[in-house]
């Protein structure tokens, strides 16, 4: 799996856990909807050598989800980081692949994303210089 971030104008910033299928990606962000409807959740990412970890815990009940050794790719951090200096939340999705085109997950058929407010960096001090 494949941690992505995109930046779109006049919408949140979406962080996303990019899954190899359709299916698994949107059984998985229902059963976390299912958990946590309407919380808001702050996000922990952790470089752990050339892979990075993140934590989403539900700051109304202590929730807590992780995605481990996920692939990524340093211009993808650089933008996390400028990004995060405005303070602004960011939808939290699933996206799978189909004919190389990335699609997010709709759950229950809904367009309802996890926002993450609060975002934290751990690791290789703060991924210096990134990479």
């Amino acid at each position: 799996m494949e941690l992505l971030f995109k930046v779109v104008a006049d919408r949140p910033a979406r962080m996303g856990i990019k899954y190899p299928y359709a299916y698994q990606a949107l059984k998985d962000y229902e059963m976390f909807m299912n958990q946590c409807t309407n919380h808001t959740f702050s996000a922990k990412l952790e470089m752990i050598n050339t892979r990075i970890n993140l934590q989403l815990t539900s700051e109304q009940s202590g929730y807590k989800i992780n995605y481990k050794d996920l692939e990524f790719k340093a211009v993808l951090l650089q933008k996390i980081l400028s990004y995060i200096k405005d303070k602004e939340p960011i939808d939290f999705v699933h996206v799978y692949m189909e004919d190389n085109q990335a699609f997010v997950c709709k759950p229950f058929k809904k367009k309802q994303f996890i926002t993450i407010t609060h975002l934290e960096l751990v690791g290789p001090e703060y991924f210096a210089g990134i990479m």
